[in-house]
């Protein structure tokens, strides 16, 4: 079981460090696909940033949380979820009411990510004390995560872009004021 998970969490670093050349990627090309104003330019940069580490963090911290799930801790697992999303919403009130600007927002996100990936880390490392080692792992280790995995990340990010399809083709179409009403909608759905 160590190696499996040493070799997931190489697989999933990896793909972290994808997830976060992608959003620069896409930070640097979003004002001209988007049609955004040139004063929003940084904004747009830095938001595509945090987003992109926050989504590494979540890749990686999944590792640990499957470990808290394997081990059928699923208390543990759920008080983070819990204490995270409390936090999360009250940083988000925090910054809406102080006029914070999206930037602020992609911040409060990205700490949210991190206290969910130290968290979670944290406590599969208690209840699996094994993994403070590296484990060696091999190709059937590697063959057995992405035969599983690899089928559910392509769901997931189907999934994810079936989701996402309106605000993004409103994004295209529309001015930016537009796509931000039309996301608040979509969310309350």
């Amino acid at each position: 079981a160590t190696q499996i998970v040493s070799a997931a969490l190489t697989v999933l670093a990896v793909l972290a460090g994808l997830a976060l050349a992608v959003s620069i990627v896409l930070g640097l090309v979003a004002p001209s696909a988007f049609h955004i104003p040139a004063g929003y330019h940084t904004t747009t940069l830095v938001v595509a940033l945090m987003a992109g580490a926050s989504t590494g963090l979540a890749l990686v911290s999944g590792v640990f949380g499957g470990v808290l799930i394997g081990r059928q801790r699923f208390d543990l697992a759920g008080r983070v979820d819990v204490v995270v999303t409390l936090v999360r919403a009250a940083l988000v009130l925090t910054v809406v009411s102080h006029d914070g600007g999206l930037v602020a927002l992609a911040g409060v996100q990205l700490l949210a990510s991190l206290i969910a990936a130290v968290a979670t880390a944290w406590l599969a490392l208690w209840i699996h004390p094994q993994l403070r080692r590296r484990a060696p792992w091999g190709r059937d280790h590697l063959r057995l995560i992405v035969s599983f995995g690899g089928y559910s990340f392509v769901a997931q990010i189907g999934s994810s872009i079936v989701d996402r399809a309106g605000v993004i083709l409103a994004g295209v179409f529309l001015p930016m004021t537009a796509v931000a009403v039309f996301a608040i909608a979509t969310a309350l759905i």
